[in-house]
């Protein structure tokens, strides 16, 4: 989805979408102080794999931006 309803969720929805940081200015105007906003960790490691395998993939999004 794209535009305003990229951002129309039900009440208690649980949203885990890295990207919602690059919008955390467009859910602040629309939900205001109501959501939590919980930070997710992972293994160290286990994230460097994990780049490591979309850098070097057959699509990488890091390659073409880089």
């Amino acid at each position: 989805m794209l535009g305003d309803a990229r951002l129309d969720y039900a009440d208690w929805h649980a949203e885990a979408d890295n990207r919602l940081t690059w919008m955390l200015g467009a859910l602040g105007d629309r939900f205001g102080n109501d959501p939590v906003y919980v930070h997710l960790t992972r293994d160290r490691d286990a994230v460097i794999d994990s780049f490591r395998e979309r850098h070097w993939g057959r699509i990488s999004i890091l390659r073409a931006f880089g």
